[in-house]
């Protein structure tokens, strides 16, 4: 026993002594508060939230942005008691402007950092490490447009302090949402015509593609029939928006949860209803509740429609929501997002992961590896008929939870996400998967 002992200690001794790959983060321990420049009437418009698209180089967004395109003034140190500086450093590495670093007690290891800050001398105070600052005092104003962005914005995230400067990029560890109370009715969940496919005041609200085809321009077939008979393995686009309180024409920021399940319509009743649950149940596609990505990943690819992955500085946040499997999301809310082609687990009983297999094929392209056909019929969740999709988000400020029955006749821009029908009611025998 005592050799035994011995040897068990040496390995633990030797496994200790090599560096262990341990996330030793901070989680917040104080709330940053509104508002967020000196003399504003109103809470600021977050343009875009945590985990919403971004450029592949970032991945979806480490922070939340606010809105300060018609605001000079000075924003605020973001705590209700005296604090200290955590520190500058310049953010041209990433984007443009200043970051500033705000930490409760001297010599803290992380704090809430503000982005995006137009400091002329950082020499000075109240901007070198451990500086105090008088509780809600006037800093500096945002920015101007320039750089990648023209759009002038301040960006919240929980930071390390920045002494000495940080050598990699500023990663989204926790959701400032949970930390920043939003007021009652900030945020509320719409939905919208999905950029690059559908103009930008009328749609049906969703999109049909084939799996893994996220480019309409490499579509197999007509992309515009295909929203109306879907065939062989689909993926879904939706656009769910976190729009302001004040102005819900607004395109908004995207929005922290999204979810959805196929319902079938009863041939005769025309009823919809849910289907069985182990072949095309509720499923979620993503919750930012923690720690997300940065840059290209996998992840970042299955979750976001940007048109071959070109862009858009207008920040339309839309979701492949059917890229996710049947699993739990996690505590980061990412575990369930799905990465590869569809599948079927039949040894656990889970089906349509990744995508929808409606068994059906286009009779011009025939059977290939580009059209294939399930193996078993029960398997395609929809082989005929009509179906709607429901779609459910939460916003990212309130939690305001939005659902809707797509696709819809016509989405509306200024209705909220009520639940509706938007198929047509009309249907014959012959009609196959039409919306």
């Amino acid at each position: 026993m005592f050799r035994i002992d011995c040897l068990f200690l040496v390995i633990l001794l030797i496994f200790l002594s090599f560096p262990q790959e341990t996330l030793a983060i901070d989680p917040p321990h104080w709330n940053p508060c509104w508002p967020m420049f000196y003399n504003s009437t109103i809470l600021e418009q977050c343009g875009k939230g945590y985990g919403d698209w971004c450029p592949v180089s970032e991945g979806p967004h480490p922070g939340v942005d606010f809105d300060a395109t018609n605001n000079n003034n000075d924003i605020l140190a973001p705590f209700d008691l005296p604090g200290y500086s955590g520190d500058v450093v310049e953010d041209d590495q990433w984007e443009y402007g200043y970051m500033m670093c705000f930490i409760q007690n001297m010599n803290e290891d992380y704090g809430w950092g503000i982005g995006h800050l137009e400091i002329a001398d950082p020499t000075i105070s109240p901007f070198r490490y451990n500086d105090p600052i008088p509780l809600r005092s006037p800093i500096v104003p945002a920015i101007g447009p320039s750089g990648p962005h023209v759009w002038k914005h301040i960006h919240l995230a929980w930071i390390e302090t920045l002494d000495p400067d940080p050598t990699s990029p500023f990663v989204g560890y926790f959701n400032p949402f949970d930390y920043l109370q939003a007021p009652y009715n900030y945020d509320f969940v719409f939905f919208r015509p999905i950029p690059y496919v559908e103009s930008l005041n009328s749609g049906s609200g969703i999109w049909f593609t084939s799996d893994g085809v996220e480019d309409p321009n490499a579509f197999p077939g007509n992309i515009d029939e295909f929203q109306d008979i879907v065939w062989s393995i689909v993926d879904m686009v939706v656009y769910p928006r976190s729009s302001w309180y004040d102005n819900i024409i607004a395109t908004g920021a995207g929005v922290r949860s999204v979810s959805h399940l196929l319902k079938r319509q009863n041939l005769y009743s025309e009823q919809y209803s849910e289907f069985q649950s182990s072949l095309y149940g509720p499923r979620t596609l993503v919750s930012f509740d923690g720690e997300i990505p940065y840059g290209p990943s996998p992840e970042y690819n299955a979750l976001f429609f940007d048109d071959a992955g070109l862009g858009d500085w207008s920040f339309r946040t839309s979701y492949i929501i059917t890229n996710c499997g049947v699993d739990d999301i996690g505590p980061d809310g990412l575990d369930n997002i799905w990465t590869s082609a569809m599948e079927h687990n039949w040894s656990e009983n889970k089906f349509n992961l990744g995508g929808w297999d409606t068994r059906l094929r286009d009779p011009g392209l025939g059977g290939s590896q580009t059209n294939p056909i399930s193996l078993v019929n029960e398997h395609a969740a929809f082989p005929d008929g009509r179906y709607a999709v429901e779609v459910t988000a939460e916003s990212h400020a309130t939690g305001d939870s939005g659902a809707r029955n797509l696709p819809a006749v016509e989405i509306s821009p200024s209705l909220r996400a009520t639940p509706i029908y938007g198929v047509y009611s009309l249907i014959t025998s012959s009609q196959v998967s039409k919306r």
